[in-house]
């Protein structure tokens, strides 16, 4: 491999995607493990890592134009303040500023290991200094501590990191830098996508204006990095912290809006579908029974999206062997609102016009053609459907408290024989380990204690069949249906907000429990007390929307050569 050239070893990895996959997902599962120190399976027993005790963490896939991946993560680190409440803990306590800054630094590198001043730029942007070595340094053989005194160690891990920043992470602007710029915007450090401006500062600090933490930054090229990852992983890297102020917000919402991105860009994905009508109408120019239309065309709009996808052989390696398109150390579930609101509008229409009576409606049956969700696991198939899973939800109290939102992350439905299968099971892995405490570790996980489960009402349609059980681990909602309203965009939409949220959060079996006659939303919303755990993830709903604000305007600022680099 060291006696390879560059093209000779891309070439080498064109051809060899398996292994290419499989070493790349080794490489991510040790960062994880060794340098996160992330232990799912004993989470309250996880220790610190190289930045933190590290509580979550998402990083998604992705393959480069020639075809290696790559991976860009998300790191949550425990006890860490939000981007406002450290703001106003530094502007209140220099000494924790003081103690901020000095993480930060410790955390993030700006300039080479050997710089100890500000590197200016004379005559434009300061290029790599030559390699006096030809063979690359990501190939050098690394320092190994145990061969070596500390202090040899340390300072052969400095030059071996130099070298690697300067192979790795000097940024020199390319085509690529500017290739969303529309015609005539200026192609400068301003408009670099990746953001190396050439700025330089001195020492940490925060942005009299914004409050926004401004990171010492030495060198004018080099991109941000960490010593001990860009020593172990040997690769380019960059690394940014969440900080304060509008620039963290706008961060926040740079880094979400990436690493969730769809992988079809809109217009390819419309203009195939446009191709598809387009071949379906030549295919049946004379009179055919609709269905018979409709199938074909679902059929080519299918193809012809998919024949746009891109995926290169490591990818599709990566999905047979490898760790998939992303990693993740929570589950997440997608939560379809679509026919619970819809079930809200039909109970909405219906309360304002029918005349009052004395009936209980509680129990009511449900339209049967209300939409349902098929779920196929490797041993089960079945439907889900909220409008009728969560109003005809067990009676039990543990189960009654629970909000949609709640339930969603906390409840599934089972079928009745497989619990029973698994309780026995529980129950004879229980019996193994009174009966033989030497043998606990080992048998200890072939069954899992009975979590709280509960019998539907009598209504569901399932309810003779299925229960529904409590998780072990809450699940991670993932919202999709109709773009939630905002409450800061005037009373209409506040009213559009507040139903939402009364729906997400507070505990209801029909909208008479939501609203009362001739209410609005917003009152309703003003008369409620949420738990505590709502209005959290109310805040970070609001905090979101912020975001996306602060992304607007900084993209704005930054465009006209305003902006401050984010960290």
């Amino acid at each position: 491999w060291k006696n390879m050239n560059a093209f000779q070893r891309k070439v080498f990895v064109a051809r060899n995607p398996g292994p290419a996959a499989v070493f790349f997902d080794a490489v991510i599962q040790a960062f994880i493990r060794i340098i996160l120190k992330y232990d799912q399976s004993a989470i309250s027993e996880s220790q610190n890592g190289l930045f933190g005790r590290c509580s979550a963490y998402y990083a998604v896939v992705e393959a480069q134009g020639r075809g290696t991946l790559h991976c860009h993560m998300l790191v949550w680190i425990e006890g860490n303040p939000s981007p406002q409440e450290l703001r106003d803990r530094m502007r209140e306590d220099p000494a924790f500023q003081g103690r901020m800054f000095e993480w930060l630094e410790s955390i993030i590198q700006c300039e080479l290991p050997s710089t100890s001043e500000v590197v200016l730029e004379i005559d434009g942007p300061l290029k790599p200094p030559e390699r006096i070595m030809s063979i690359d340094p990501r190939l050098h053989k690394e320092p190994h501590v145990h061969t070596m005194s500390e202090e040899e160690f340390e300072n052969a891990m400095r030059a071996t990191v130099e070298e690697l920043v300067i192979q790795s992470n000097w940024h020199a602007h390319k085509e690529t830098c500017w290739k969303y710029l529309k015609p005539g915007e200026p192609r400068n450090d301003n408009t670099c996508r990746m953001r190396i401006t050439g700025e330089v500062n001195p020492l940490t600090h925060l942005d009299p204006d914004t409050e926004s933490i401004i990171l010492r930054r030495l060198h004018p090229r080099i991109n941000n990095y960490n010593q001990l990852v860009m020593f172990l992983m040997r690769c380019n890297m960059d690394i940014k912290y969440v900080g304060s102020g509008e620039a963290a917000k706008a961060l926040v919402y740079y880094v979400t809006d990436y690493i969730t991105k769809a992988p079809l860009a809109t217009h390819v994905g419309l203009s195939a579908v446009e191709y598809a009508i387009k071949k379906n109408n030549e295919k049946f120019p004379i009179p055919t029974t609709v269905e018979t239309v409709n199938k074909s065309l679902f059929t080519k709009t299918v193809m012809a999206l998919m024949s746009k996808q891109e995926l290169s052989h490591q990818q599709v390696m990566s999905y047979l062997i490898g760790g998939g398109d992303f990693y993740s150390s929570h589950t997440f579930k997608p939560f379809r609102w679509g026919d619970i609101d819809r079930f809200i509008d039909r109970q909405e229409k219906e309360n304002s016009t029918a005349e009052p009576d004395d009936s209980d409606d509680e129990n009511e049956e449900i339209n049967e053609q209300e939409e349902v969700t098929l779920i196929v696991s490797d041993n089960y198939v079945g439907i889900s459907s909220h409008s009728l899973d969560y109003p005809f939800r067990s009676a039990d109290p543990e189960f009654e408290s629970l909000s949609l939102w709640e339930h969603e992350e906390w409840v599934t439905k089972v079928s009745t024989a497989s619990e029973e299968k698994r309780l026995e099971r529980a129950e004879l892995a229980e019996v193994r380990r009174v009966s033989d405490e030497h043998s606990r570790n080992q048998h200890a996980s072939r069954g899992r204690q009975a979590e709280l489960r509960g019998q539907m009402n009598a209504n569901h349609p399932q309810s003779q069949t299925h229960v529904a059980r409590f998780r072990r681990t809450p699940l991670v909602n993932v919202v999709l249906g109709e773009t939630i309203a905002r409450p800061d965009r005037g009373s209409k939409e506040r009213e559009k907000w507040a139903r939402a949220m009364l729906i997400f959060f507070k505990p209801w079996r029909s909208i008479k429990d939501l609203l009362n006659q001739g209410e609005t939303w917003s009152d309703a919303f003003e008369r409620t007390q949420f738990s505590t755990y709502a209005q959290q993830v109310m805040r970070n709903m609001s905090v979101e929307n912020e975001c996306k604000d602060a992304r607007d305007a900084h993209d704005s600022l930054r465009r006209a050569g305003k902006a401050r680099s984010m960290l």
